[in-house]
C-alpha cells in the first residue's frame, strides 16, 4: 500500500519536495522504499522518512537482500547522498541486517477472531467497549461519501486541539484521495444528528493500518469503540492483521493506549547510515555538534 503510486500521489498533494519510490530486487528478495530529501544549508543530501510513509520494506534470503542492500548503497552514492535515515515497517518484510530496532508499536492477529481478541485486551477496554456497545444514545456510520467531509473538518480540530506537530499534517486534497480508495475504511460515531469522531483505516488483504482518528472533545470517548469496529470490519473482509502502530515517542500514554488492546508487540526497525563520512564530518563540525550527539542523526539536524 505505501509502496503504490496511488498512494504516493496521494501524500504528495500534503507535501512541497517530490516523494520517490525506489524498488531493488535480488535473487527473489526485495527492498521497497519511500523517502524525501532534504538538505542543510544546501550542503548535504539527507533522505529521510516522514510521517505517513508506513515503513521500508525489506524480504527475502540474507544473500539477495546483502546484494539489494549493495546495489541501493551504491545508487545512493552516485547521487551524492550523505545520510540515511529511514524507517521500516515493523510487520511487512523487515529482514534488512542494516537495520536497528527504534521504538515499539503493536498489531491484532485478526485471524484469532473477535472472542479471542477480546479476551486479550485490557478488562476495562474491554469492559467499556461493551458498554458503548449496548448504548442507545449514539449511533455508529459507515460510508466513506458520507463520512470524508466530517472526517477532514474535525481533523483539523484535532490538530488544534493537541497542538500536534505540523509533521501530522495531511491536506484536504490527501485525506479527500486517500478516502475515495477503495481501500480505505471509515467509520464514525453521531449523536443528535452531529458527528462527532471518524476513524481512518487503509488496508491491504495482508494488513490494515491504523491512520487517523479525528474527533471532537465528546467524541474523544469513542475511539476505543471505532477500533474495535473497524477491527470486526476487517475481520469480515478477511484481512489477516490489524497495525496499531506505536506511540509519538518510546513509552508515552499513545503507545499505552495501543498496548492495552493486547496485541502482538513489535520492534520499528530503523536504517540510519553516512554515506559520505567527510562531507557528514565537516558539517557536523561547523554546526558545533558531534558525529554522534545523544543519539540525534544526522546530527547536524539538532540544531534546528
Amino acid at each position: 500500500m505505501y509502496h503504490s503510486w496511488e498512494y504516493c500521489n496521494a501524500i504528495q498533494q500534503t507535501l512541497d519536495d517530490p516523494i520517490r519510490l525506489l524498488l531493488v530486487e535480488s535473487g527473489g528478495s526485495v527492498i521497497a522504499c519511500t523517502y524525501l530529501e532534504r538538505s542543510k544549508e544546501g550542503k548535504t543530501k539527507d533522505l529521510y522518512s516522514p510521517y505517513g510513509f508506513g515503513g521500508f520494506y525489506a524480504s527475502g534470503t540474507d544473500v539477495g537482500l546483502e546484494r539489494a542492500y549493495e546495489s541501493i548503497i551504491s545508487f545512493f552514492r552516485r547521487n551524492e547522498v550523505t545520510t540515511l535515515y529511514l524507517m521500516g515497517h515493523p510487520i511487512l518484510g523487515n529482514g534488512l541486517s542494516q537495520a536497528v530496532s527504534h521504538r515499539t508499536s503493536f498489531s491484532l492477529d485478526l485471524d484469532l477472531g473477535t472472542d479471542e481478541l477480546l479476551a486479550k485486551m485490557r478488562p476495562n477496554y474491554r469492559n467499556e467497549i461493551r458498554r458503548l456497545e449496548e448504548a442507545t444514545d449514539h449511533e455508529l456510520l459507515f460510508g466513506n461519501e458520507s463520512l470524508a467531509s466530517s472526517l477532514m473538518d474535525l481533523y483539523y480540530e484535532t490538530l488544534d486541539r493537541v497542538g500536534a506537530s505540523s509533521s501530522y499534517f495531511f491536506s484536504r486534497e490527501t485525506l479527500l484521495e486517500l478516502s475515495s480508495r477503495d481501500n480505505c475504511l471509515l467509520i464514525g460515531v453521531s449523536k443528535e444528528d452531529n458527528i462527532m469522531a471518524v476513524l481512518m483505516v487503509l488496508y491491504t488483504p495482508d494488513c490494515a493500518e491504523y491512520f487517523i482518528n479525528a474527533s471532537d472533545e465528546q467524541g474523544r470517548s469513542y475511539t476505543k469503540l471505532l477500533l474495535w469496529e473497524a477491527t470486526k470490519s476487517l475481520i469480515q473482509m478477511k484481512v489477516k492483521t490489524f497495525h496499531l502502530g506505536g506511540g509519538s515517542s518510546e513509552g508515552d500514554h499513545l503507545e499505552a493506549f495501543k498496548r492495552r488492546f493486547g496485541g502482538r508487540k513489535h520492534s520499528i526497525p530503523i536504517w540510519k547510515e553516512v554515506l559520505n563520512q567527510n562531507v557528514y564530518g565537516e558539517i557536523c563540525k561547523s554546526f558545533g555538534v558531534a558525529p554522534s550527539d545523544n543519539g540525534y542523526f544526522p546530527a547536524y539536524w539538532k540544531s534546528n
